[in-house]
């Protein structure tokens, strides 16, 4: 991270990475082998769709991962739940992107694209509360 990743992410939210924005062991996405492309999901917070694999690049679901931030010394670093045995060389290809999954925010409006009835919503301006 550039900046203090603590201002962005509390411990316990969920971070996924761009597999796009990876490299293992020196190679980007379109050269990874099966064994690559599965450590890459993994560290990223991405698993194949399995009925999408015989296509040229399969489509993927985020998983992400809870983040633990390393240290109030250390802003930049947060550690998340996956380990490797032997660790593969990741890398990013630039800065690298990544989205938190567990927040979203909306205008206080919920509009349809065409009319419908009886539709159930559930909302809540607690975050603490569950639906």
């Amino acid at each position: 991270f550039t900046g203090a990743i603590t201002d962005e992410l509390d411990p316990g939210d969920h971070l996924a990475l761009d597999l796009d924005d990876l490299l293992v062991d020196g190679m980007t996405r379109g050269a990874w082998d099966e064994q690559q492309l599965f450590q890459a999901g993994r560290l990223a917070g991405v698993a194949e769709y399995q009925d999408t694999r015989c296509e040229a690049q399969p489509e993927t679901y985020t998983v992400a991962h809870p983040v633990r931030h390393v240290s109030e010394e250390d802003p930049l670093r947060v550690t998340v739940p996956v380990g490797f045995d032997p660790a593969p060389d990741f890398s990013l290809t630039g800065s690298g992107s990544w989205s938190r999954t567990n927040v979203a925010s909306t205008a206080e409006e919920i509009r349809g694209l065409t009319p419908a009835e009886d539709l159930l919503v559930c909302w809540s301006p607690d975050t603490d509360v569950t639906h």
